[in-house]
């Protein structure tokens, strides 16, 4: 009797024990789950670990991990998390749909297709999974596509928040504003207590430059969410962009009494004071936002235009901020990135010119590279500055007299002092407001890409710092500057990514001459991304030298090997003012009955070249100043081709010669459509 008394005692306990276990990890999930709600997926992480330990059949645990685990973007972890669910539970759409969006976040977007395709087989209305299938339709380049699946999703249910915004969004960005416009109109009616409704309503009119607008929804996204952080950002850059500095001041003190680590607040102080003109202010405020993400470029290439539109050479703010430059050099060189390095060195030497260390370090880089002339050249800058040494005397010393018989010394020239910028472009930017992540980035852009330009002897480039309303504008800008050519620059990032497109026109026809993307992720992405641009606008631009010297018919020009001059190449001398831009693309064109003569290349340093000059015609016209277009290697002026009118043809140089006597062949389609077109009153 008493084993019998003892075995109920023991199993009652057992019960007990069971339920207490039970109880205690359904506490944990709560508590996690309300912490995940709250987005602090650290904290709901340590809750839902405490559940599974206490119960490791308990599912929604490993859900809730899986959740958070995507959510901080542990992709690979989160499909760890699904594999345990699947072995408590079986068959659960939301399961297969996070399965589905965690595989898209790890780039295997077949793998996602195949997960979300099955589960609209088994589960036709499930709206999970239509988003998923949007959202890789986005991915792959079919925006109409994701249009279709949240159309899908809205006809099951037609006051879906996330369908309704979604649709508003894909409208708009092809270009559908009024059925955006319905799309968001109908989520703030059905949604009115939502401030993430709110918010992207307010997004959305600041695309359509409705400023009022966006401020009003903004101010009741944070009216029912005070916390939102990101609602204060657009209210913050709102402010901004309509030059209300002191408020958008407020709110960055408002963020930051929440969190001093937010350096996209700092930035947006700092250029708030800029605008106040608090020069001193905005370079603390950046210092500081530096000091909390020092990898943010954006921020700190604004603070590097601050210091050089503001400060005198010798101020110790540019000695701090030149120094992040050389030292970023010096780990290039390390890796053996020479080009990387020489760029750090240039944006070294552009803040602090007087470091006479970097100099030499540059100079260093530069003899290592095979440009000893440019070499010798730094070297003689510093002795001018009046900071030589003996060893800096001595190796000056040894290379001229190695040099003696280099063209720099045979004609005397110091191609440190040359004049080589042949072409003036204006660079422009149309109006954004939807910048949130750092607003105005388009114009420090801008500013940020013609400074580089100034390490380029080929162009130079200017910043236009008030945004322009259209092309219209910038073309007849463009055209009372006087520009050669102009550019309209769009920038575009993510926390993640940056991309540049910049799309140039000539100044004199309004024609397209050229269009760049420059797509960057990972570190130093944006220098990266407006070093390239650089690069390819100076390669892409034709080059003509100048005649700077003569000895009966022996010349010499500005154009050496960085120049793509070369030995036996063929150059028409023509005289200032002769040479025009193309008509279309990048490229030049003048008149056959221009040409003065012709230059040929017989020695090419890295500056300059000298080269024997034949006449055309019983009298030599040619003379100093005048100049010089490639035309080709060995190959003789083109005349005219059939099908043209009056035009021979451009070479590989960029180069157009227009015919004394156009041509008189035609093409009777093309005839017969002119003579119509001229028809017309």
């Amino acid at each position: 009797m008493n084993n019998r008394r003892s075995f109920v005692l023991l199993i009652l306990c057992f019960l007990t024990a069971s339920l207490v276990w039970s109880e205690t990890a359904v506490q944990f999930y709560r508590k996690g789950r309300e912490l995940q709600l709250a987005e602090n997926y650290f904290s709901a992480v340590e809750q839902y670990q405490a559940a599974v330990t206490k119960n490791k059949s308990y599912a929604d645990a490993w859900i809730g991990l899986a959740e958070c685990s995507y959510a901080l973007k542990e992709y690979r972890l989160c499909l760890t998390y699904l594999d345990s669910v699947d072995t408590y539970v079986k068959n659960r759409s939301d399961v297969k749909n996070l399965r589905g969006f965690a595989l898209i976040g790890l780039g295997q977007t077949a793998e996602a297709r195949q997960v979300f395709e099955a589960v609209l087989k088994q589960w036709p209305n499930d709206l999970d999974s239509r988003f998923g299938l949007a959202e890789l339709e986005i991915l792959e380049g079919r925006v109409a596509g994701a249009e279709k699946q949240y159309k899908e999703a809205l006809l099951r249910q037609d006051t879906n928040r996330r369908a309704l915004v979604s649709l508003a969004l894909v409208s708009n960005a092809l270009g559908k504003t009024a059925a955006a416009r319905s799309y968001i109109s109908q989520a703030v009616a059905y949604h009115s207590q939502d401030p993430q409704v709110y918010y992207f309503a307010a997004r959305l009119a600041l695309l359509d430059g409705e400023l009022d607008q966006a401020e009003q929804f903004v101010r009741r996204a944070i009216a029912l969410d005070d916390q939102s952080d990101d609602a204060q950002v657009l209210l913050e850059s709102i402010f901004y962009n309509t030059g209300r500095y002191d408020e958008a001041l407020a709110i960055t003190d408002l963020r930051l009494a929440r969190n001093r680590n937010l350096a996209n607040a700092w930035y947006v102080r700092a250029l708030c004071q800029t605008a106040l003109h608090d020069v001193q202010g905005a370079l603390v405020s950046y210092k500081t936002g530096l000091s909390v993400n020092p990898h943010d470029e954006i921020l700190r290439t604004a603070m590097e235009l601050l210091i050089l539109e503001s400060l005198p050479v010798e101020d110790p703010e540019r000695i701090a901020a030149a120094r992040f430059h050389a030292d970023k050099a010096r780990e290039y060189i390390k890796k053996f990135y020479s080009v990387q390095a020489r760029y750090e060195y240039q944006r070294s030497l552009r803040l602090n010119p007087l470091d006479t260390d970097v100099r030499l370090a540059y100079a260093d880089l530069l003899l290592a590279d095979g440009y000893t002339e440019t070499y010798v050249a730094e070297l003689q800058f510093v002795q001018e500055q009046g900071k030589s040494t003996v060893t800096i005397d001595d190796t000056v010393e040894g290379y001229t007299s190695i040099l003696t018989s280099t063209l720099p010394a045979a004609w005397n020239v110091n191609t440190l002092l040359l004049e080589k910028n042949r072409w003036n472009i204006g660079v422009y930017y149309l109006n954004k407001y939807d910048e949130t992540l750092h607003p105005d980035a388009t114009n420090i852009t801008v500013r940020g890409l013609c400074d580089i330009f100034t390490t380029s002897s080929k162009a130079c480039a200017e910043p236009v710092t008030e945004p322009v309303a259209s092309f219209t504008e910038a073309f007849s800008a463009a055209r009372q500057a006087k520009y050669d050519y102009f550019c309209i620059l769009d920038f575009a990032e993510t926390e993640r990514e940056t991309a540049i497109t910049l799309d140039m026109y000539s100044t004199r026809t309004g024609n397209k001459a050229g269009s760049w993307n420059v797509y960057r992720t990972g570190n130093d992405r944006y220098a990266s991304a407006l070093r390239r641009l650089r690069e390819c606008v100076v390669s892409a631009l034709p080059y003509y030298a100048v005649l700077t010297d003569r000895k009966g018919s022996l010349g010499l020009i500005d154009a050496g090997i960085f120049d793509g001059a070369a030995e036996q190449s063929v150059w028409a001398v023509l005289p200032p003012g002769a040479l025009f831009t193309s008509d279309t693309g990048l490229g030049v064109s003048f008149e056959e009955n221009q040409i003065l003569g012709t230059f040929t290349v017989t020695a090419v340093g890295e500056e300059i070249a000298e080269g024997t000059l034949s006449q055309k015609g019983f009298y030599d016209r040619m003379a100093v100043g005048d100049i010089l277009v490639q035309l080709t290697q060995n190959e003789p002026v083109e005349s005219g081709t059939e099908g043209t009118t009056g035009v021979s043809g451009t070479n590989a140089y960029g180069v157009t010669v227009i015919s004394d006597e156009p041509s008189t062949a035609h093409t009777g389609s093309s005839s017969d459509l002119l003579q119509l077109l001229r028809s017309v009153q």
